[in-house]
């Protein structure tokens, strides 16, 4: 009898749909990388019988559940489990093919693909950073120091004038919108609204984003590659700086600018190499030292230097001290 019992338990497991119980609860940091993880565990829950949408429900429930150190998005969860449910290989070796061959463009103008080749390596490697922090100790004052031009009391619209032409048309906003102008306007209008902007110039003043829909900064608008970011999260800041210096002197380009979040992190400003298939390897190399993997995509965005904090409303962001300012501690001009 018990055992037809078990059979009989398993077989109303396999039959029943996932709840928010099966899981896993949001880290502290890495909720990026968390999302994309959950959406793998539903993809293959009995064989694809849940749904995108479902998927995406479960995730955002699963996210308010827990009081987190930012608000999750239902666009970011809806972007990887789109991404991921849409994905038909797992695993596969990259190729230089992969990425010499651009495919699945969402118009006939784009420079990107919408399923971009996937990472070598998309988790940190803590031995690896726990190697560079003790044999190569760096910290915030010592960027500050090598700095080749001292960024203090630099407007943003001065420092943007070091890493871009004029007449090249620059994304910027806040987390709930964004606006693309030439920094020869941008110097005009000024970024006194803003705190993010996309590293990678535009190819236009609109795309079509992943939903057949126009929108200012997506993957179909963005052009060339022409910087790299690297964004850790989880490590003191002098560890940061550590890991920034460390890459700095192995990987064979220029870092640029270095930006503090004005809260847990620096956005190191790296130049991308002429060939994205070694933007590719330093990307993955970049992510095993703690990099946020999401830097990888073309479109995403990165702390502005010398303007405040905004939260996801556009306002500022403020302590007891008074507005939390995104500083740039290093600046190394292009221009």
């Amino acid at each position: 009898m018990k055992g037809y019992l078990d059979r009989n338990r398993s077989r109303w497991y396999r039959k029943r749909m996932p709840t928010i119980n099966e899981l896993e609860d949001f880290p502290e940091f890495g909720i990026h990388r968390h999302i994309h993880r959950l959406a793998v565990f539903l993809k293959h829950w009995k064989q694809g019988a849940v749904t995108k949408e479902v998927a995406v429900d479960l995730i955002y429930k699963k996210s308010q559940q827990q009081l987190l150190r930012r608000p999750v998005l239902i666009k970011e969860i809806e972007d990887s489990v789109y991404k991921v449910f849409g994905t038909t290989t797992r695993g596969k070796v990259q190729s230089r093919n992969q990425f010499s061959s651009i495919r699945n463009l969402t118009s006939k103008g784009s420079f990107w693909s919408c399923d971009l080749p996937r990472l070598r390596s998309e988790v940190q490697d803590q031995a690896k950073i726990n190697r560079v922090v003790e044999e190569f100790p760096y910290s915030v004052a010592d960027l500050w120091e090598c700095s080749p031009l001292r960024p203090e009391g630099m407007s943003c619209e001065h420092i943007l004038s070091c890493l871009f032409e004029p007449d090249e048309l620059i994304a910027a906003g806040n987390l709930a919108k964004s606006e693309v102008m030439s920094l020869k306007k941008w110097m005009h209008v000024g970024f006194d609204h803003c705190d993010l902007f996309c590293p990678n110039p535009m190819r236009g003043y609109s795309g079509i984003n992943f939903n057949k829909k126009p929108s200012v900064r997506c993957r179909d608008n963005t052009g060339r590659r022409k910087y790299v970011v690297l964004e850790i999260d989880g490590l003191r800041l002098d560890n940061q700086a550590s890991v920034i210096d460390f890459l700095t002197r192995v990987e064979g380009t220029t870092l640029r600018m270095v930006v503090y979040s004005g809260r847990k992190s620096l956005h190191a400003t790296f130049d991308a190499f002429p060939n994205e298939e070694d933007n590719w390897r330093f990307i993955s190399n970049l992510v095993t030292y703690g990099g946020d993997s999401r830097m990888y995509f073309p479109e995403q965005q990165s702390r502005l230097p010398a303007v405040a904090r905004r939260n996801i409303r556009g306002q500022v962001e403020r302590t007891s001290s008074g507005d939390i300012c995104q500083r740039c501690i290093f600046l190394n001009p292009k221009y």
